[in-house]
């Protein structure tokens, strides 16, 4: 009885060892193509993340470019619709202060009603004493008129002062540069306003690569785990070291009955 129940453990025992040989071959070829696949993914992740990775590093570059030539342009970074209606209200007036600094402001109204002033004291101290009258009223029409003229002189130059305050706000020359620099300011605004725009784009991008890579990176772990993972490997490893236990198991029983 003995020698048949060793006969049937031993049949028993090789072809369990038959299908080791079998989970084993399996098993092997199962965790190169896991493991093949697993780093190939991984890999492709990496690079994909260091490339969305250099892309936001060069969109962040430009923003910053972008941004600094915005701030050190005439204007600086500031709201387009503000500096358009900033721009309109003083090109307006600046033309308004062009008039008035070149407006003419002669002295010879005054210097006429003094000659007559001259010439009607002249016929008065000659002729008749009436001239005097219109010689104090030719002079007050010249003081007046002195007056007024050099008012006018005075705010020309206020106006030229004003008007040249304007233009150096804007390192222009004249109105229409004015124009060119709001026009310069909206490009540059445009510019910042994209690279902005792309900038963050890419960090969503990049964000998405980081938590994709982490992802893969954490399955690749279970992946290639082939004692505790969930992938097909890690079932025939399971498989192998239970058929491998019962060998040894067969083994020991095999053995215990011979020693009897």
């Amino acid at each position: 009885m003995t020698e048949k129940n060793i006969e049937l453990l031993e049949a028993e025992l090789a072809a369990c060892r038959t299908e080791c040989e079998s989970l084993s071959k399996e098993m092997q070829e199962s965790r190169k193509s896991i493991r093949k696949d697993a780093l190939s993914n991984l890999h492709n992740a990496r690079a994909e993340f260091n490339e969305a990775n250099d892309i936001h590093e060069k969109a962040d570059d430009a923003r910053d470019a972008c941004r600094a030539a915005l701030c050190g342009s005439v204007i600086g970074q500031r709201e387009p619709d503000a500096v358009h209606e900033e721009v309109k209200a003083d090109i307006k007036l600046s033309y308004e202060l062009k008039k008035r600094a070149y407006r003419k402001n002669s002295p010879w109204p005054a210097v006429s009603m003094y000659l007559l002033a001259v010439v009607c004291a002249v016929l008065g101290a000659i002729f008749k004493w009436f001239f005097f009258a219109l010689t104090a009223v030719f002079a007050t029409l010249g003081v007046l008129l002195m007056l007024n003229n050099n008012k006018r002189v005075t705010e020309s130059h206020e106006a030229r002062k004003r008007r040249s305050g304007i233009l150096a706000k804007y390192k222009a020359d004249d109105e229409e540069t004015i124009k060119q620099r709001e026009a310069e300011f909206l490009e540059l605004h445009r510019r910042f306003t994209a690279a902005e725009e792309k900038e963050r784009l890419t960090a969503e991008q990049l964000s998405a690569a980081r938590k994709e890579l982490e992802s893969i990176e954490n399955r690749t772990l279970a992946e290639l785990d082939f004692n505790y993972g969930t992938g097909e490997a890690a079932f025939i490893t399971r498989q192998y070291n239970e058929k491998l236990q019962h060998c040894q198991e067969l083994e020991a029983e095999i053995e215990k009955l011979k020693n009897k």
